[in-house]
C-alpha cells in the first residue's frame, strides 16, 4: 500500500486513461454477460424445480440439526407449495380473522364501558342532588337552632332567664 501511496505511483498512474479521466470502475462485463445466458439456457431448459429441490434438500438437513430455528420449519413448508406465497397469504387470512375477532371483542366492551358510564354518571348526578337536598336542610336546621332571634338556643335562654 505504501508504495501505491507515493509520488513516484501517482505520477505512474495518473498519466493512464483509466486513472484520470472517465469512470473509474471495476466492472467485468464478460463475466456477468455469461452468468445471464447460463442462467436463461437454465430456465429454458425446464430445470426450474432443480433449485427448489437442492434448496429444499439443504433446509431439511438444516432442519434436522438439534436445536434448529421454527422459522426453517415455515421457509420449509413455503418451499414444498407450488406458490411459496400461498403459506403467506394462509398466514395472512389467518391474522385478518384474528383482526375481525379482536374488534367485535373491542365494540362489545365498549358498549360495556358506555353503559357503564352512563349509570355511573346517573349516579353521580343522584348523589350531587341529594347532597345539594341535604345541604340545604342542614342550613334550615342550622337557621332554627341558631338564629340569633327566633333560634332554639335563643328560645332555651329566654325560658331560662324568666
Amino acid at each position: 500500500i505504501a508504495i501505491l501511496n507515493s509520488d513516484a505511483a501517482f505520477a505512474t498512474f495518473g498519466g493512464v486513461s483509466a486513472t484520470s479521466s472517465g469512470a473509474q470502475q471495476f466492472f467485468q462485463r464478460g463475466a456477468v454477460i455469461r452468468r445471464h445466458r447460463q442462467l436463461a439456457d437454465r430456465a429454458g431448459a425446464g430445470s426450474e424445480a432443480e433449485p427448489r429441490k437442492k434448496a429444499m434438500g439443504f433446509l431439511q438437513a438444516a432442519e434436522d440439526v438439534k436445536g434448529s430455528s421454527p422459522l426453517l420449519g415455515r421457509i420449509i413448508s413455503m418451499l414444498q407449495a407450488n406458490n411459496p406465497f400461498k403459506v403467506v397469504f394462509e398466514e395472512i387470512e389467518k391474522m385478518l380473522g384474528l383482526i375481525e375477532k379482536e374488534g367485535a371483542a373491542d365494540i362489545e366492551q365498549k358498549s360495556w364501558c358506555d353503559k357503564e358510564r352512563s349509570e355511573t354518571n346517573a349516579d353521580i348526578e343522584a348523589s350531587n342532588k341529594k347532597i345539594g337536598e341535604l345541604s340545604a336542610s342542614i342550613t334550615e336546621l342550622n337557621t332554627t337552632i341558631f338564629d340569633p332571634s327566633t333560634g332554639l338556643i335563643v328560645q332555651i335562654k329566654n325560658t331560662e332567664d324568666d
